[in-house]
């Protein structure tokens, strides 16, 4: 909201602050009036547990990821060095990914050593 105003100047959000008051006190009123419903805190407690379980299985596709060797970077049959996007998480959380790759800087290692035998020939 602040952003919004912000861009009118200063008269304007002078004459605008009072028809904005008019506006939100009942608002907020009713809504103190009213208070939480019986099943409020439920509902929070269950969109709280949904974004948890959600961490929890993103830290788990992280950490499986990693334990199966996934790196950013490849080297390829020319020797180049390319990116490689990540597993699907569905794939590390069922256990079906569990490639073991070469070490970054082993990857770096023959890259150089490919192009220098190319470079030779």
């Amino acid at each position: 909201m602040k952003n919004i105003i912000g861009l009118f100047p200063a008269w304007f959000r002078y004459f605008l602050q009072p028809f904005l008051i008019m506006y939100y006190v009942p608002l907020l009123t009713m809504r103190h009036l009213v208070g939480p419903t019986k099943s409020s805190r439920a509902e929070a407690m269950a969109a709280h547990e949904l974004i948890v379980d959600g961490y929890r299985k993103a830290v788990e596709a992280a950490e499986g990821a990693q334990k199966g060797g996934y790196w950013p970077i490849h080297v390829n049959a020319q020797g180049l060095i390319e990116a490689k996007f990540p597993p699907k998480p569905e794939s590390v959380l069922s256990g079906e990914y569990n490639i073991v790759d070469n070490d970054v800087t082993d990857a770096i290692i023959e890259a150089v050593e490919r192009r220098n035998e190319e470079d030779n020939i």
